[in-house]
């Protein structure tokens, strides 16, 4: 059985979006564990001030995430990214890479076209570890 193109690309966008809720899931639990193991954030001074920067993070990961599935956004939403929130700028490398990706599900190179080029690539990693 051969499948259309259409369907194949849409599971393999549905793949990607997972994988990158995915990460940005663990990437969320992560940093919400530091907050609870810094000992900085313990005291009656800065018990408030965690409560804030954990609303802080959710939000931003919620916004993230939300970016995945509607990559356009509303006319509200499509703005630039401030790339001086700690948020954005730890991650701006896993962006860019998710950006990539999402260009390439939409349409600017076929889809066999880019798994053939990562095949080769984790072939030439083989070779030379080898």
């Amino acid at each position: 059985m051969r499948w259309p193109a259409k369907r194949v690309e849409g599971v393999y966008a549905s793949i990607v979006r997972s994988e990158a809720v995915q990460s940005i899931e663990g990437q969320r639990r992560d940093m919400i564990a530091a907050c609870y193991t810094n000992p900085n954030w313990d005291g009656k001074d800065n018990a408030e001030k965690r409560k804030e920067y954990i609303r802080d993070i959710n939000k931003h990961f919620n916004s993230a995430i939300t970016r995945i599935y509607y990559p356009k956004g509303t006319p509200e939403e499509t703005q630039e990214i401030d790339w001086d929130n700690p948020f954005f700028a730890a991650h701006k490398r896993e962006i860019a890479r998710t950006n990539e990706l999402f260009r390439n599900m939409q349409g600017e190179r076929p889809i066999g076209e880019i798994l053939a080029e990562r095949s080769n690539g984790h072939r030439e990693i083989d070779q030379l570890e080898a």
